[in-house]
């Protein structure tokens, strides 16, 4: 599949600190295929009930989108480790909801992030809805998708982050805007905005995903996890000026939290260059 192929080769893009090798490859080409036929398989499930009207988005997000996370790492890439889990707030319907950030590595981030057990959406760009059966997926889940490219399309990401995080749920944003292993990208402030307009804390989630997880004979040998998440504790949107200076600090307080964990990551043998701070 030509989708899969290029998903495939994006990704073998970064990981060229580490290269994927054939065995590498062909794993990250099979994930993105057996993304897409659970994607596909769930979409054909749940749409007929949102055709007779029923709201199935948080379903679709906890069980659908969660099962094909759970699966895709059993049976295909492995074990994952969390790190920090009591930072994490209660899921509950008259909870506040919060803004997460990440950093992003890999496409795999996608997928591991589901171990956080969140009612969440992304805000991600358009470009996801090509891939067969995640496209459909997506759309019935309510992600935000967002044209980069439009200045229309990223005030309409405003408003539906706002009507989201209203609704009770929460946003999962990479901040960076794209995937990179080799050097460190500086955080856009589209996330952090949408803290500031509705008042809603941050919670920084670092993820580090293992050079050696394509190429692991997972699940034939059994793995060390291929990916950790470590789940920071809450910046209260209180603390901070309602201002671009606020803002910043914001911005300058998830990055330092994010990086903390994955600087010591460097030390043990990952290659980061210098990071590139936003100025």
């Amino acid at each position: 599949m030509v989708a899969a192929l290029l998903s495939a080769m994006q990704e073998k893009k970064a990981f060229r600190d580490v290269g994927l090798g054939p065995v590498g490859f062909l794993k990250a080409y099979t994930y993105v295929c057996l993304w897409m036929l659970g994607s596909f398989l769930g979409s054909l499930l749940v749409l007929p009930f949102a055709l007779l009207g029923f709201d199935v988005k948080k379903f679709v997000i906890q069980h659908v989108e969660y099962n094909i996370a759970m699966w895709l790492c059993r049976f295909l890439l492995g074990p994952v480790q969390v790190n920090g889990l009591s930072n994490l707030p209660p899921v509950s319907n008259s909870g506040k909801p919060v803004v997460y950030v990440m950093n992003h590595q890999s496409m795999v981030d996608i997928i591991v992030l589901y171990f956080l057990r969140r009612r969440s959406v992304w805000i991600a760009k358009k470009s996801v809805c090509y891939l067969p059966g995640v496209g459909g997926i997506m759309l019935l889940a309510g992600h935000i998708l967002l044209d980069r490219k439009g200045k229309g399309s990223i005030k309409q990401m405003y408003k539906k982050a706002d009507e989201k995080l209203k609704r009770g749920y929460d946003i999962f944003i990479f901040p960076q805007g794209t995937r990179e292993r080799t050097i460190t990208l500086p955080f856009k402030h589209g996330g952090f905005s949408i803290a500031m307009e509705s008042q809603c804390d941050i919670i920084p989630v670092s993820i580090f995903i293992e050079g050696s997880a394509w190429k692991s004979l997972f699940p034939i040998l059994a793995s060390k996890p291929i990916a950790t998440l470590t789940v920071h504790k809450k910046l209260e949107i209180s603390k901070y000026s309602n201002d671009d200076k606020g803002k910043e600090s914001l911005m300058s307080d998830s990055f330092d939290a994010i990086y903390s964990v994955l600087e010591k990551k460097k030390w043990e043998g990952e290659k980061f260059q210098k990071r590139v701070v936003r100025k």
